[in-house]
């Protein structure tokens, strides 16, 4: 994907360098419990899909996206997710 794609879409982690020069790593908390009963609207799924988009922009990749994923409308469970760290461990085992 490229950044002139979707407008507006940029590596947000490369904004944020730490003193070594690299991105921050990544870590999030969950902070609600929700029900996900409600139905989906279009609305949702649009903010929903570009949500996806800058997952993937911060190198979050492989997400389970599923209805029964979501709290309160946000990702919750990235117990699947994969990213350039967790990739790369994997190969020197």
């Amino acid at each position: 994907m490229r950044n002139g794609d979707y407008p507006g879409l940029e590596d947000m982690r490369s904004r944020f360098l730490g003193r070594d020069g690299k991105p921050p790593p990544l870590r999030g908390t969950i902070k609600a419990l929700g029900e996900g009963d409600e139905p989906l609207q279009m609305r949702h799924a649009k903010r929903l899909r570009r949500n996806i988009f800058q997952l993937q922009q911060l190198g979050i990749i492989h997400i389970d996206v599923a209805y029964r994923q979501l709290i309160d409308g946000k990702f919750a469970d990235f117990s699947t997710a994969i990213t350039p760290l967790r990739i790369s461990s994997r190969l020197r085992s």
